[in-house]
């Protein structure tokens, strides 16, 4: 019958240092040479490059200098290159500990290598991809700023028609009232005239206007000319007015915009105000319900635009009469602006994708951008935005917005 040798306890632990794939080197003391396992021999037939010099594993074990580090450390550890013509090029950490025993005696030193050269290799596969990605980042940003300025340009585009008409109302009346004006003053000169001229002229002239068919009535003069002055005023005043609202809005693509505390209903009014046109006044309703609202930390002329494009949304969604409903009102540190339409409402298949970049119900042509960077503006903000609707029975859009923004945030613009 056969009998199995069992190994010895120091066979098996020779069979195990020699199945390592890591090398392992012991010394003594002195520095001698003790053991070293397979996957040392292998390694010493490489030329080392460690801690600016050329020493292999045995030699570092022989440095007397290094061995006191590493007794007064308990670990001393470098990565060495490791040049191998067979093998190639690698990078190899070294450790070197003492070898202790029980009652805490040195016995020697151990040195262990690791190859690490994989592990260098997906650092730099790594940083390379993480270089690709800080350049898509980049692009990515560019172009969200292009599509941000596309949709502005759209937007505005959208209000010129609306502006234009908006401006010649008042520019027309005031351009009829000067010339009035102008008659007026001729008549009061000529009259002025004909009393400062010589006798036989007056009964030629007073009392005639310039083309001499109506008696100049200078009661009426006095009496009607500050009235056309007034209105007058006032229309310059709204022109103005229309001009610093647009402004204001067209301020939205800045990006050195600041965060400040800003009215929200003032916000409002402006959108409404250069939006009249494209909200089709004279077929929909604009009913206001106004809560008390504190002022917002925020970028407000980018609120305008998320204002704007859900009103111009809901708008569009309205064939014939309808009416818009704005509500404000503030909870639990947040403001809220609701716009609600009796619209046509979304299907709900189509809901959630509200938000996609280029999604858009309406015909071809249309951008398709205008709740998508209104919903980037709103998270900027640190806000929501909820949209509630059903098919045929309108559509719900609330803005949430904090009063205060994170402290990170601030200057960030």
């Amino acid at each position: 019958m056969d009998q199995t040798t069992v190994p010895t306890s120091e066979q098996l632990a020779i069979a195990a240092l020699n199945a390592l794939a890591d090398g392992l080197w012991v010394a003594a003391a002195d520095g001698t040479l003790v053991l070293r396992n397979h996957a040392a021999m292998g390694l010493e037939q490489s030329t080392w490059h460690c801690v600016g010099s050329t020493r292999s594993p045995p030699e570092m074990l022989r440095d007397s200098g290094l061995a006191k580090a590493v007794h007064a450390r308990g670990r001393w550890s470098a990565e060495c290159d490791l040049i191998d013509a067979n093998a190639g090029d690698r990078k190899i950490l070294v450790e070197i500990t003492p070898l202790l025993g029980s009652a805490r005696e040195s016995f020697g030193l151990v040195l262990r290598t690791r190859d690490v050269s994989d592990e260098h290799h997906r650092e730099d596969v790594l940083q390379a991809r993480n270089l690709e990605l800080e350049r898509a980042y980049a692009q990515l940003a560019q172009l969200q700023g292009q599509l941000l300025h596309a949709e502005k340009m759209a937007s505005l585009g959208k209000l010129a028609a609306g502006v234009a008409h908006e401006i010649n109302n008042p520019a027309a009346f005031v351009r009829s009232n000067l010339h009035t004006l102008q008659q007026y003053f001729r008549d009061l000169f000529r009259a002025v005239d004909a009393r400062e001229g010589p006798p036989e002229r007056e009964p030629l002239v007073v009392g005639v206007n310039e083309a001499g068919k109506q008696p100049t009535d200078l009661a009426f003069l006095r009496e009607d000319t500050p009235a056309l002055i007034a209105e007058s005023q006032a229309g310059i005043d709204r022109i103005c007015r229309i001009v610093s609202d647009l402004g204001e809005f067209a301020q939205a693509g800045r990006s050195h915009e600041d965060w400040r505390l800003a009215d929200i209903h003032e916000g409002l009014r402006v959108t409404l105000k250069l939006a009249e046109a494209e909200l089709h006044r004279d077929r929909i309703d604009v009913q206001m319900g106004i809560g008390q609202l504190p002022q917002i930390e925020c970028l407000p002329a980018q609120l305008n635009q998320v204002f704007l494009d859900i009103l111009v949304n809901a708008a569009q969604s309205i064939d014939g009469r309808g009416l818009i409903e704005i509500h404000t009102e503030a909870v639990d540190g947040q403001v809220c602006v609701s716009v609600i339409d009796d619209g046509c409402g979304i299907p709900a298949a189509v809901l959630p994708r509200v938000f996609d970049p280029f999604f858009t119900t309406r015909d071809i042509g249309a951008t398709g951008l205008g709740l998508t960077v209104a919903y980037g503006i709103v998270q900027r903000h640190h806000g929501r935005i909820e949209v509630q609707s059903k098919s045929g029975q309108g559509t719900c859009v609330k803005v949430w917005l904090p009063i205060a923004q994170p402290f990170e945030e601030k200057g960030e613009s």
